[in-house]
């Protein structure tokens, strides 16, 4: 590997000082976001949990990405707005790499038994809980060591036995009129960042 050692790199001035990367061909540069990808829903769903704390479903939210370099983390952020029938609603961030078995990460800790989840959304009060409908979000750091294939995906739960909805509340009013209820989107965007 060669390297090349300057104070400054300039375009010509005949090619509006432009400096270009040839197709194919990557510039690396420390701190530098290498690529983007974005995924959105912009529909409804639903699913009723059964047991067990990892009992989810899928939101729809995947992106794949393939890093230039092992060297990379990826940051991936997501906002995804949930209701519930009862309690509380959770999100579940999953990685596969080059096709490989899923793998939960930025979950907090299991302090006392208590289950993980990536993000929480938490209904329970004294109010009628069924009408509620709240965007969840976080932004996660990885560092999968790889540049093979990376596939993100976002889980959706809820508390055992009760129905997750995604993009909507469980009462779901209509009502063009008054303006109720709003579909929302959710969205997951990932980020190559160069180390």
């Amino acid at each position: 590997m060669g390297r090349l050692v300057v104070d400054q790199i300039e375009g010509r001035s005949g090619n509006a000082n432009t400096i270009t990367i040839p197709t194919g061909h990557t510039l690396l540069s420390p701190g530098g976001i290498v690529q983007v990808v974005h995924n959105t829903v912009t529909s409804t769903a639903t699913y009723a949990t059964g047991s067990g704390a990892d009992n989810v479903s899928t939101t729809g939210l995947t992106c794949t990405i393939t890093p230039k370099s092992s060297a990379s983390i990826i940051i991936v952020q997501f906002n995804c707005t949930l209701g519930t029938s009862s309690y509380q609603t959770k999100l579940l961030l999953g990685r596969t790499i080059n096709g490989g078995g899923n793998v939960w990460i930025g979950r907090g800790d299991a302090e006392g038994g208590r289950p993980q989840a990536t993000s929480v959304g938490n209904f329970y009060d004294n109010s009628v809980q069924s009408y509620k409908y709240i965007p969840i979000s976080n932004t996660i750091k990885d560092a999968p060591s790889t540049t093979d294939e990376i596939v993100y995906t976002l889980y959706m739960g809820a508390y055992n036995g009760q129905t997750v909805y995604l993009n909507r509340s469980q009462t779901w009013q209509n009502s063009n009129v008054n303006g109720y209820d709003a579909v929302p989107s959710s969205n997951m965007i990932v980020w190559e960042v160069v180390q």
